[in-house]
């Protein structure tokens, strides 16, 4: 991390904006003489591909984060690029595009310079920022580097094979005007999507873990990709389009969730079955309060806890009293949180609850130790009661939210 406290990231960071700048142009250049803005699609990938090795080669970076990383955004650009220059050859402009150049005309051509290529320009260099931070940490990996290579793979992964089982479907004549929901699209409308957003997730982690309070800057790179996915060029704008076009996409909407892959909504009669509802509630429950937890014990032991208590914490955990807390402990968030908004309540409520029962579970431990050990520290009593209520809220909203799904 020596060139972060050097002051070399802003002078690299501007190396890759300058960078993305000049592509930028040169394919505006191409997309007038072609009159077709959607090039800027293909050329979305090179753009943080570019960027990601001007930063590399600026910041001297070298060691396994710096080598995974590089592998992990070229084969994602090179992925993604191949994969929109096959599908959008010959098809001329993409025509969402086609519907802004009727908004702004005349003189599209120039307006799409700012509209269209300034404006992907600086979102490509804005997600790219983890990147800065990632290149610049020449430290070993730890777990959460390898957590988030595995959610980036996974990422990868996931839009690779969705965008590959569309583009089969599609190919075959006999699917014309029909609706994909087969394989990852039974699961979720948007696997790339999905995909998309998990592999900048895992990039920001792998960038971003180790760094603290000092990193927290990057996390608008992650924000930006799932806010844009969920509401602005991705899931709303594409539907908007298939929903006035394609009846039968109305009914995928009704029984297919929108970006996380969950099982098919299922049409529930009088006196159907809830047995599926509380496994998908506990279930969802008991996962994301376990990886949540995992998260934050792997990131701030180091940098919290054993700084700060010192000697009182053992060596290892002792697995026999964490496996009776997790069990005990998890069962009270379905039964205090989850249940009642699932007796008539709302995602919210559930939400609500899981931070109260968080707020009072963590309090007894903390503020017991505090008013009976000698000098245990205020910031691990704060810190918990804070992450106690933000990790039972969302397990609790998340199980709630699972349950319904299954209604």
């Amino acid at each position: 991390m020596n060139a972060l406290f050097a002051g070399a990231l802003p002078a690299v960071a501007l190396q890759g904006l300058a960078l993305i700048a000049l592509l930028a142009v040169l394919t505006w250049i191409a997309s007038v003489w072609r009159r077709d803005v959607s090039l800027v699609d293909r050329m979305w990938p090179v753009f943080i591909a570019g960027a990601a090795l001007e930063y590399h080669h600026g910041l001297a970076a070298g060691g396994a984060r710096s080598a995974w990383l590089l592998v992990l955004v070229l084969a994602w650009a090179l992925r993604l690029g191949v994969y929109l220059t096959h599908r959008n050859w010959g098809h001329g402009e993409d025509r969402r595009y086609s519907r802004i150049r009727e908004r702004h005309e005349p003189n599209f051509a120039l307006k799409s310079l700012v509209l269209i290529f300034a404006l992907q320009a600086v979102v490509a260099w804005i997600l790219g920022w983890p990147l800065l931070l990632g290149l610049a940490n020449d430290a070993p990996l730890a777990a959460t580097d390898v957590v988030g290579c595995a959610i980036a793979l996974v990422g990868l992964a996931f839009e690779t094979i969705g965008d590959a089982q569309l583009a089969r479907f599609k190919s075959d004549p006999a699917h014309a005007g029909q609706v994909m929901d087969r394989g990852l699209w039974r699961w979720t409308r948007h696997p790339n999507y999905f995909g998309e957003a998990c592999f900048w997730w895992g990039i920001w982690l792998l960038c971003a873990g180790r760094a603290g309070f000092a990193g927290a800057w990057t996390l608008v790179s992650p924000l930006m990709m799932t806010w844009l996915l969920l509401q602005v060029s991705g899931v709303r704008l594409l539907e908007a389009d298939l929903g006035a076009s394609r009846p039968a996409y109305r009914d995928y909407i009704a029984r297919t969730s929108a970006f996380l892959p969950w099982p098919p909504r299922q049409p529930r009669g009088p006196g159907a079955d809830t047995g599926p509802r509380w496994v998908a509630a506990v279930a969802a429950t008991v996962c994301s309060f376990l990886a949540l937890d995992a998260l934050w014990l792997s990131t701030m032991s180091a940098r919290l806890y054993r700084p700060a208590l010192g000697p009182l914490l053992a060596a290892a955990p002792d697995w026999i009293a964490a496996a009776a807390f997790y069990p005990l402990y998890l069962a009270g968030v379905v039964v205090f949180a989850v249940a009642p908004a699932l007796r008539g309540g709302r995602r919210r409520d559930a939400a609500a609850r899981g931070a109260f029962l968080g707020l009072v579970a963590y309090a007894t431990y903390d503020l017991t130790n505090q008013a009976t050990l000698r000098d245990w520290p205020w910031a691990v009593t704060l810190a918990d009661l804070a992450w106690g209520m933000c990790a039972t809220a969302i397990a609790a909203a998340v199980g709630a939210t699972a349950a319904r799904r299954r209604a």
